[in-house]
């Protein structure tokens, strides 16, 4: 018997999209086996919509309605924690999934025990899908980054007990960047290069990063990516992200030795904290006049807390910004 499948959704005024990415659940060739959704006090249609759907579809569906209103963060922690399959898929309430997603993405968890996360590409389109623009991967690339960090929560899909690393939430982060940012420097993810569902830009999409435009990334937004990347308050908060993800790795030892990442977790703690160290230096470059600045560079340069960014590039942004 294959593993179960849970497919999590924080809704909240979805009405005008949600009904199309629940159908392209049904029309998934690997149907999942439940859809638990946490609906954060929707004042439209949205949960006569999901009631309707619930219905004639077949799948068995939970709704709940929160008592209050939590967020997005805390509206997808509930639904997360409600799930009861093997494997957890997280959708959004406005995408449309191709028919192959979760067949696809089920593939290398029945491969290696070890993959504890599947993250899938996608294609960027309009509000009414009618233009297709790139695939999320080629805005990262385009923007000199890897494709290591995407972090895009609706695509990817988590064994179940990754939940007891990941809960509760970081209150200073969006749900799939802490996800991402614990299960990155594992070396648990698989990236599936392969565009799985529509990710729909309509003017209201909770995520604004550059790299989701439905235009292709060019060189005037690459030179925009790092002008918006400095800051002192930017390179502090990204410090402190780091030391929280750290401290729960630290939190976290005899989970990682369970399922064999103890040696991964050391290593990931001893680079985070490597990297906190230089984000905060580079806070306090920030925050000089450039000619103060510039041996300030060279210094971090030379002991190689660019190694944790990109390097020459990164040490020639903070010079000239």
């Amino acid at each position: 018997m294959g593993a179960r499948v849970s497919i999590a959704m924080a809704t909240f005024n979805g009405g005008a999209f949600i009904a199309e990415q629940l159908e392209s659940f049904a029309v998934q060739d690997r149907r999942p086996d439940e859809i638990v959704i946490n609906d954060d006090r929707s004042t439209d249609d949205t949960l006569a919509i999901i009631s309707a759907f619930a219905v004639r579809s077949g799948i068995q569906v939970s709704i709940e309605v929160n008592d209050r209103r939590l967020g997005v963060r805390d509206n997808f922690a509930a639904a997360l924690s409600r799930c009861t399959g093997d494997i957890l898929f997280l959708s959004d309430q406005d995408d449309v999934w191709l028919p192959t997603k979760i067949s696809r993405m089920l593939r290398p968890f029945e491969e290696n025990p070890r993959t504890l996360s599947v993250l899938c590409d996608q294609i960027i389109c309009n509000g009414d899908l009618s233009v297709r623009g790139p695939r999320k991967s080629a805005n990262i690339r385009g923007l000199g980054y890897d494709v290591s960090k995407m972090a895009t929560g609706c695509c990817t899909a988590h064994r179940r007990d990754v939940l007891r690393l990941v809960l509760p939430l970081s209150s200073s982060m969006a749900h799939d960047l802490w996800i991402a940012r614990l299960l990155t420097p594992l070396g648990a993810r698989v990236f599936v290069d392969e565009p799985l569902q529509l990710y729909r830009r309509h003017g209201n999409n909770e995520s604004n990063w550059l790299a989701s435009s439905v235009k292709p990334i060019g060189t005037f937004d690459r030179v925009k990516a790092l002008q918006t990347q400095s800051g002192a308050e930017r390179w502090e908060r990204r410090a402190r992200q780091s030391l929280e993800v750290a401290q729960r790795l630290s939190e976290q030892c005899q989970w990682l030795a369970d399922h064999g990442f103890a040696k991964a977790g050391e290593r990931a703690i001893a680079k985070l904290e490597c990297e906190a160290a230089s984000l905060q230096r580079r806070g306090q470059l920030a925050k000089v006049g450039r000619l103060r600045r510039l041996p300030m560079v060279f210094d971090l340069y030379r002991s190689g807390g660019y190694r944790n960014f990109h390097g020459m590039r990164s040490a020639l942004g903070d010079m000239l910004r």
